[in-house]
This record gives C-alpha cells, structure tokens and sequence, in this order.
C-alpha cells in the first residue's frame, strides 16, 4: 500500500519535472525564458532607446499592471538599444 504524498514530496516532483522541461528546451537551442510554459506571456524587444519606452508605455496602457500583473522582466541595455522582455498574466483582452 503506498502512503500520500506528503506537500513536500509534490514541490519535489514539480521541481524535478520543470527542470527536465528546460534541460529539454535547453538542447533545443531556446534558452529565453519564454521556453518554459509557467503561465505568463512574455515578449522580448530589442528596440532602440526612444522605441522601446513607447512600447513599454504601450504595453502598461494595454495591460495595466493591477489587472495583468503586467511587468517588466528583464532588461539590458548596449549603447543606444535596449533589449528588455515583459511579461503580464493571460486575461480577457
């Protein structure tokens, strides 16, 4: 007879499985973070300066943050173009 499964042994499992779904997507040459499915839509831009503030903007104006968690995740920038990806929980549109 197997005994339940305790919180701990799931957390376990669920770690376990999400890094073999990124060791996976990893040897397929996508290393973003969008290449794990985890809930959020995620969109990387590679802009320059004055592009990518507007495009943010946009994105916080289409998305507002209390309603879609909207976010940026990431950002680099390298001389006068930033690369950045934002994310922002799925939701009617």
């Amino acid at each position: 007879m197997r005994q339940p499964r305790t919180p701990a042994d799931l957390v376990r499992r669920f770690a376990a499985m999400r890094a073999r779904e990124r060791a996976e997507e990893f040897a397929k040459g996508r290393t973003e973070a969008s290449a794990v499915p985890d809930g959020w839509t995620r969109e990387t831009y590679r802009l320059p300066r004055d592009e990518a503030v507007r495009t943010a903007q946009d994105w916080f104006e289409r998305f507002p943050k209390a309603s879609y968690r909207t976010e940026v995740e990431r950002w680099r920038v390298d001389g006068e173009v930033v690369e950045f990806t934002i994310r922002r929980l799925p939701g009617t549109e």
